[in-house]
């Protein structure tokens, strides 16, 4: 077994760790609004949660959890570790070193004291003085400060962390993470079975991740560069196993869509639908979403959506009237729930409450540095 800690958009760890119950690990601890859960699990999952997993960031595998009270003593922990295992002679290896607190250094002196700490460790033990490669190393040692606690592992993700999913052809301005697109899906307890609307769907990266999930296509598929467990020797046995081709469902009958004000971004969506190859189970449509009544004479088992936040151009009116009329709108045909991402959680709270809606939950989570609140709520 191997002890591991994931990394994932702050305030989505309830829903990573329903995501990583389905893979069958044990979790251990989960420091809610820092995203970070850590848990243990066999090699062979470690290298399936790099290729499946949805709500994670990026995997790393612990080498050692320790107090430290300083530059000297980080270097001497690390020094004291063995690498042999993971990385070969000829391999190079940068550390990427990142520090939360109050200390008297930065992360740059903890990076290099670690990484002289791990060229030290090999040299001691296998006589052979590691190759550093910052920009492009075959191996990434990451190492982590937070106050006195210290973390050192090795990265099988890599630079090009998990949420990076290689299918956005076409970049929204307010592009959602997907790792928290897949979060906010598996919060509202959809199934593929179920019908699904985004009524704001930018890019479409929400409808994209519902069919990516209902069709078990997994992320990793759409890497533009390879998994850094790639060239991990311990891991070589099971990558073939878990190939991302060949992970797909072929043939399921999804009822997904996305519909969006600006051609020009249904247009873009359509381009992200087609490099993920689900543009056949996704239907996307101009309208808007204060009107929905007159697109369509159907209803849909669930909405999910990320709405302006107003940060840029919107008024507190104009943004108002928008939330109420999302809210109005979508009163009159949802059956089942909503779920929605927001800066402005008064606001949306308000807009929901005004028209019926049950409010479920509302939890503060972060969409990058930007603080915000997901809303989940039942019609009446």
């Amino acid at each position: 077994m191997l002890n591991v800690m994931a990394t994932l958009p702050p305030g989505f760890e309830e829903e990573a760790c329903r995501e990583l119950r389905w893979f069958n690990v044990k979790v251990q601890e989960v420091r809610g609004l820092r995203g970070r859960i850590f848990f243990a699990c066999p090699e062979p999952e470690v290298v399936e949660l790099n290729y499946r997993s949805r709500c994670l960031e990026r995997i790393v595998v612990i080498l050692l959890r320790c107090e430290v009270e300083g530059l000297e003593e980080v270097y001497r922990r690390v020094r004291g570790l063995e690498f042999g295992r993971w990385i070969s002679s000829g391999q190079s290896f940068a550390v990427r070193a990142s520090r939360i607190g109050s200390h008297p250094y930065t992360s740059m002196d903890i990076a290099r004291e670690a990484g002289r700490a791990v060229i030290d460790s090999y040299l001691s033990s296998k006589g052979v003085r590691l190759k550093v490669n910052l920009d492009e190393p075959d191996v990434i040692v990451r190492v982590y400060q937070v106050k006195n606690e210290l973390i050192v592992g090795i990265d099988t993700t890599g630079d090009w962390a998990l949420h990076k999913r290689g299918y956005r052809v076409y970049d929204h301005p307010a592009a959602l993470n997907p790792c928290i697109a897949s979060a906010m899906i598996i919060a509202s307890n959809w199934k593929p079975s179920d019908s699904l609307i985004d009524p704001m769907c930018g890019g479409g990266t929400i409808p994209i991740e519902a069919a990516l999930k209902g069709l078990n296509i997994p992320p990793a598929k759409f890497r533009r560069k390879p998994l850094a467990i790639s060239n991990l020797k311990v891991f070589q046995v099971y990558l073939e196993a878990f190939s991302a081709e060949g992970l797909c469902s072929e043939g399921s009958t999804l009822d997904i869509w996305g519909l969006d004000i600006s051609p020009k971004h249904v247009a873009g969506a359509v381009q992200n639908s087609k490099a993920a190859g689900v543009d056949k189970v996704i239907k996307f449509l101009v309208g808007d979403a204060t009107r929905l009544r007159r697109i369509f004479d159907r209803s849909f088992d669930f909405a999910i959506v990320n709405p302006p936040y107003g940060l840029r151009s919107s008024s507190p009116r104009a943004l108002r009237k928008l939330y109420d009329g999302l809210a109005s709108s979508m009163v009159r045909l949802l059956e089942k729930r909503l779920v929605t991402i927001t800066h402005r959680v008064g606001t949306m709270r308000e807009a929901l409450l005004s028209n019926g809606f049950e409010i479920e939950f509302e939890k503060p989570v972060k969409h990058g540095d930007l603080p915000c609140w997901v809303l989940s709520a039942r019609p009446p």
